[in-house]
């Protein structure tokens, strides 16, 4: 008996099933950096689908270490306060 997950997305049409020519849209959330440099690019590479990253509150956009910076990495903070690490 040959058995198949079969994954269904809601749509503006009905219950469109999923094929391998259609992608999802991944969002991680809580990474840091390096992991994501390391581990989700490798994945997005051989992947049809779409990657956003939000990465770890530790991180802040004020201090990105990406250069130029990625479209796909966002932050929970824009800058550091005073007394909040």
């Amino acid at each position: 008996m040959d058995r198949q997950a079969k994954c269904y997305r809601l749509g503006n049409e009905r219950d469109s099933f999923v094929n391998e020519s259609t992608s999802f849209h991944v969002l991680t959330v809580g990474w840091d950096f390096p992991q994501l440099a390391d581990f989700w690019d490798r994945i997005g590479a051989k992947s049809r689908d779409r990657f956003s990253h939000i990465l770890h509150p530790r991180d802040i956009e004020s201090e990105r270490t990406d250069s130029p910076a990625r479209a796909d990495v966002y932050f929970l903070r824009r800058e550091l306060r005073p007394g909040t690490r």
